[in-house]
């Protein structure tokens, strides 16, 4: 898997970019006369489906623990890819958004560069010729669900 990261000038980038939360539409669900029912069997089995209700102690316990262990893994294998100590990663990124230039001078992007910059340094390490076509796709497509 390559894991070339490049940055442009203008866009906002964060280094660990791990996004995790819950919401609870039951008040705005009841305000515009939308209803759910959730037949659900488990302890755990409604914990991300409940978007109707606040979370229990134990479904918050649970999720915040699922929280971190995820931005553990990524932060570990963000620091991996990068051949960099996990502390320094977290010294260099400290959950914050860096613009390119910050983030490259922190080591935290290889390059400035937009998709087609990507693409080069892609075929440079796959040694393809820099002239050879390749394809790109959007998955899923954007037909109804992108942001313009």
């Amino acid at each position: 898997m390559w894991s070339q990261g490049t940055e442009q000038f203008e866009v906002l980038r964060r280094m660990i970019d791990l996004c995790i939360w819950k919401f609870n539409l039951g008040t705005l669900n009841e305000k515009i006369g939308f209803n759910k029912e959730i037949i659900s069997r488990g302890r755990f089995a409604e914990l991300t489906a409940a978007e109707l209700r606040p979370f229990r102690p134990d479904e918050a316990e649970l999720f915040a623990k699922s929280a971190w262990n995820a931005y553990k893994q990524f932060r570990d294998k963000t620091a991996f890819s990068r051949s960099m100590a996990v502390d320094k990663m977290e010294e260099k990124a400290q959950g914050r958004v860096w613009t390119g230039k910050d983030a490259a001078s922190r080591g935290l992007v290889d390059a400035i560069g937009g998709l087609s910059r990507a693409v080069a340094i892609a075929k440079q390490k796959a040694n393809i010729p820099q002239d050879a076509p390749v394809g790109s796709y959007v998955y899923p497509s954007c037909n109804t669900h992108c942001y313009s």
